[in-house]
């Protein structure tokens, strides 16, 4: 006689399967965010060794950055572009090989649907210039990322200004340096994009990677980050607090 699952053994497996999905889901969830933020780390650390190693070629000098004014600590700085009106910034470890994935560039964690990442709420685009940073947008923007030659020459009303999605040198207020031997052991290399709410480690709690000048990596949490982020009236960041957003983050990775 053959026998047959009963509705109630049915709705019991189903029921315990719910009830173990529920238990494994945020498990599987936060293990996804720590391969990200591990892939991240990686970006990271090889963004670190080039610069050290371009500071090593050329007498302790890192590389320009985009705005003059940035060194006298009276202007944010727009340190996530590899191009401007001509090479800077992680830009030059592109254009002078010392990397040569682009994709190391751009963290993960940082979707093609962000594209709404901006400065301020306020923020719209000017001559179809949008605020994206992710790999995938620079790549089908120029049908493969642009090479090394094409950089430093991109009409700068295009399009395809170039992002990355990690801040160079982002000391904002308290100093923007100029050569590798100004900066102490707590300095700051590189970190995450921080900007208009977007956090791209939140997941895991409040946390960003920063490179310190001696090329290690470090998560750093920190609640005073995240609500300078949010401190606008509309809820969105300030661009005016950014310096004191990179003060923030300097205090938090110097624990």
């Amino acid at each position: 006689m053959r026998k047959y699952f009963t509705l109630i053994e049915l709705l019991i497996v189903v029921a315990i399967i719910g009830i173990l999905t529920s238990i494994l889901l945020p498990s599987l969830q936060k293990s996804k965010h720590y391969s990200v933020q591990a892939v991240c780390m990686s970006n990271q650390a090889q963004l670190a060794r080039a610069t050290l190693l371009y500071t090593s070629d050329n007498s302790g000098r890192l590389m320009p950055v985009n705005r003059v004014s940035a060194y006298e600590a009276i202007d944010p700085l727009d340190s996530f572009f590899m191009h401007y009106q001509d090479r800077n910034n992680l830009g030059y470890l592109y254009t002078e090989s010392y990397l040569t994935d682009s994709k190391v560039f751009y963290c993960p964690g940082i979707r093609i649907t962000d594209e709404e990442i901006r400065p301020s709420a306020s923020s719209t685009p000017v001559d179809g210039i949008k605020d994206i940073f992710t790999w995938e947008y620079y790549n089908e923007l120029f049908n493969g990322y642009p090479s090394t030659e094409e950089l430093p020459n991109l009409n700068t009303n295009y399009t395809g200004r170039v992002r990355s999605s990690y801040y160079f040198n982002p000391e904002g207020k308290i100093k923007t340096y100029k050569l590798i031997q100004e900066m102490d052991t707590e300095s700051i290399l590189t970190s995450d994009l921080l900007m208009n709410n977007f956090t791209s480690h939140s997941p895991l709690g409040n946390r960003w990677l920063v490179a310190k000048s001696d090329g290690a990596v470090k998560a750093v949490t920190s609640d005073k980050v995240k609500k300078r982020l949010y401190s606008g009236s509309d809820h969105h960041f300030v661009w005016s607090n950014f310096n004191l957003l990179f003060e923030d983050l300097l205090e938090a990775s110097s624990r």
